[in-house]
């Protein structure tokens, strides 16, 4: 990526982070970073193709930093467990960038519904494979680890979705992300406990 496309990038997760989402304006952004509309336009089409790409920019460097962490993790039952609170952690970056109920409207989440389910779908076959790897060291007794993948993020879904739907206010939702992570932890440890071998 370019180094002004990149400066880019960062000013609009800045911005979006400080402002929201509806609040935040392209010129905000081009000021940020010494350009003009014009030459903002030239990287992005618009706010809503800057802010798709900021949420992919930030789900990478999420991945990069999970996978190290990973590595270091021996338990199958433990590397689950970080790459779930991983996610609900990169969750919550991208739905601070709405600082209100009303910056995530239905034209935004209709165009960001296709980013969220390849992600989701990265997610579960990332966690089918570690309970596959699970199950091949005997850490696991056999099973139908894409089920209960899917199970996993089933579950973590509707429990954001009561505990923190994306329509709440900011200052509501912090707390709302630190009892999701109780709750999937707690569901975590029953599922994986049950799968031992």
């Amino acid at each position: 990526m370019g180094d002004k496309k990149h400066e880019v990038l960062e000013a609009a997760k800045r911005i979006f982070a400080q402002y929201g989402y509806g609040k935040s304006t392209m010129s905000d952004i081009g000021r940020a970073v010494g350009l003009n509309k014009a030459s903002l336009y030239y990287h992005y089409k618009d706010k809503l193709a800057l802010f798709k790409a900021v949420v992919e920019d930030t789900r990478l460097e999420y991945a990069d930093s999970t996978h190290k962490k990973l590595e270091q993790l021996i338990m199958y039952k433990d590397k689950i467990l970080f790459f779930i609170l991983n996610e609900i952690d990169f969750s919550q970056e991208i739905s601070s960038m709405f600082k209100s109920g009303a910056d995530f409207s239905d034209g935004i989440a209709r165009e960001t519904h296709e980013i969220y389910y390849r992600i989701i779908n990265e997610d579960i076959a990332a966690v089918a494979e570690m309970i596959q790897q699970g199950v091949h060291c005997g850490e696991f007794a056999p099973c139908d680890e894409q089920l209960i993948a899917k199970t996993i993020f089933n579950t973590m879904d509707a429990i954001m979705n009561n505990q923190c739907p994306l329509n709440m206010m900011d200052d509501e939702r912090a707390k709302g992300y630190v009892d999701i992570k109780k709750h999937i932890e707690i569901i975590l440890d029953l599922i994986l406990n049950g799968m031992k071998a």
